[in-house]
């Protein structure tokens, strides 16, 4: 598995995301540091996971 494939998943699931609940996007973060980004998608994610695990794979 190289980086691209991993890009292209999460850009696949971000707009998956955005096209739920009529959620959108937030506007007002800085997308500069590509880094920052990424770190900040992993912290959703290992919440997500934690939520998950703690429910036993189902949200209430």
């Amino acid at each position: 598995m190289d980086d691209s494939y991993v890009d292209e998943v999460l850009t696949n699931a971000e707009v998956a995301f955005q096209q739920t609940r009529g959620q959108t996007g937030e506007s007002d973060l800085d997308v500069s540091n590509t880094a920052f980004v990424q770190l900040r998608k992993a912290c959703r994610l290992l919440e997500a996971a934690r939520t998950l695990h703690e429910q036993n794979g189902y949200l209430r």
